[in-house]
């Protein structure tokens, strides 16, 4: 009896784009994934990791989620949800009615369980049944933090993270065998960056692992096992030359980098544990990201007769199926208005203008040309290491890493929101408490990497960083760029 599921994940509800938000796309996926499920008569669902954009997302978020779970329910009794916590997951918060629903068939695993100090791999290893019968196990392993791992392997070489993840996996995957009858397909999850995978850089944080925040694919033994659902890559990929490994990626673009990816869920049919077929079912795009022009700068006046190229608004339109429109412009010394025009030219188009980006001379108060370009063109961990590295003569740890995508993640997060826990925000300034202790070296190293993660979150003004032992510096330059932001979309709604 074959076994089918779908493998999706990284679906990033209440993610917001220029502080958009992107919950008709996701009304959208939503409503047409419960469709697939159920035409095609799925066994098991798989989500991937990083279900919420934020580990506090907003309600309509939650709503959207809960609903889903609720309709696919409704209309298909036997089919088994797995969820595992991404990186971008609260763990604790996504596993938190886990009790509850798992008696209507979904299993939220949101970090490694442990009982009395040793992993509870039971709670890791689900069946998934049919009329009473085990078709195939899912091996349940969320995004690991340092948390998850077990205590021996919580040391600070190099390749100790790794090691790590290694044998979590090697622990749950023997447990699933155990239980397993000859022929039953194993299927294992992963939230993690595969060491040559590709990545999108706009969107994807880096994770802990290897010092370019990857991980071997060989942290998983993929002897036995009949399927890998990957999460935390945005393009659908195959990590190895075969397809029992592989990146279900968004089902929507998470940034314009990712406009023409090919999004999609992926439904695997599995027989004799092995995949019988693999199937990819293009996720129908909602709204269309284009960036204006595909590639390169356009001058001011191309600029505003490419904007005035896209159709007029129009009463027969629905305004959520506009495409939003990222526009690059170079602007010379004596050219002021540049944004301004572009911004008039959008007025009675049929499109979001959700992002302008002007390059000015190098020559302009002695500042440096597109500083957005430059500003994206670094990285905030190879910033920490490079920094780390020169100031102590070592790479940084597993805890200082972890604690640098913690930081940086939250920085994001709450400064493109305008809310950060625990810190003072008057007007567009913010003061941001990084949490971690230690000495004016390892503080100046986060200040300089939460600085960059200023520049990257939007028009917001970082002037203070602050460690928890309350030491602080002013940031080396101002954190701004040229972007489309709530101003604009007050203006085009007329407020």
């Amino acid at each position: 009896m074959a076994l089918t599921i779908c493998h999706t994940g990284d679906w990033h509800l209440g993610h917001t784009l220029y502080r958009r938000s992107r919950e008709h796309e996701h009304a959208r996926f939503l409503a047409w994934l419960a469709d697939q499920l159920e035409r095609r008569r799925a066994d098991a669902l798989i989500v991937a990791g990083d279900v919420f954009d934020s580990g506090n997302p907003p309600g309509s978020a939650l709503a959207a989620f809960y609903g889903f779970l609720a309709e696919v329910r409704r209309r298909m009794p036997q089919l088994c949800v797995v969820v595992i916590a991404g990186n971008h997951d609260s763990p604790a918060r996504l596993a938190a009615p886990d009790p509850v629903l798992r008696g209507l068939g979904v299993w939220i695993v949101g970090s490694v369980p442990y009982e009395d100090g040793e992993m509870a791999l039971g709670r890791m290893v689900i069946p998934v049944m049919r009329e009473g019968r085990v078709l195939g196990r899912i091996v349940a392993v969320p995004f690991l933090r340092g948390a998850d791992l077990p205590p021996e392997a919580q040391d600070v070489a190099a390749d100790a993270h790794a090691r790590g993840v290694k044998r979590v996996y090697d622990a749950a995957i023997a447990r699933a065998r155990g239980e397993s009858n000859d022929g039953e397909p194993i299927v294992v999850t992963g939230h993690f960056a595969a060491a040559g995978a590709r990545m999108s850089r706009e969107s994807e944080r880096l994770l802990v692992g290897g010092m370019d925040g990857t991980l071997p694919i060989d942290v998983i033994d993929a002897a036995g096992v009949s399927y890998v659902a990957l999460g935390h890559l945005h393009l659908a990929q195959s990590v190895t030359a075969s397809a029992e490994i592989r990146y279900a990626g968004s089902p929507i673009p998470l940034s314009f980098s990712e406009r023409d990816f090919e999004h999609e869920v992926r439904f695997i049919s599995l027989a004799q544990g092995r995949v019988a077929r693999s199937e990819p079912v293009r996720v129908p795009p909602s709204v269309r990201l284009m960036r204006v022009p595909e590639a390169g700068w356009l001058d001011r006046a191309d600029a505003v007769t490419a904007i005035e190229a896209f159709g007029p608004r129009e009463a027969s339109l629905d305004e959520r199926d506009w495409p939003w429109v990222e526009v690059r412009a170079r602007a010379r010394a004596d050219e002021r208005d540049v944004l301004e025009a572009i911004e008039a030219a959008a007025i009675d188009r049929a499109i979001h203008l959700v992002h302008v980006v002007v390059e000015r001379p190098e020559a302009e108060a002695g500042r440096v040309a597109s500083e957005a370009s430059s500003a994206a063109s670094l990285d905030v961990r190879d910033v920490l290491v490079a920094r780390w590295t020169a100031e102590h003569g070592a790479p940084p740890s597993t805890e200082v890493l972890e604690a640098l995508a913690e930081a940086t993640a939250e920085a994001r997060t709450r400064l493109e929101q305008r809310r950060v826990r625990g810190v003072e925000i008057e007007a567009d300034r913010a003061v941001i408490s990084t949490g971690v202790p230690g000495s004016p070296g390892r503080h100046n190293c986060v200040a300089s990497a939460l600085e960059r993660s200023a520049r990257l979150a939007g028009p917001t003004q970082l002037c203070r960083v602050r460690s928890a032992d309350d030491s602080g510096r002013a940031p080396t330059t101002p954190v701004e760029t040229r972007s489309m932001g709530v101003a604009a979309r007050r203006r085009e709604l007329g407020d």
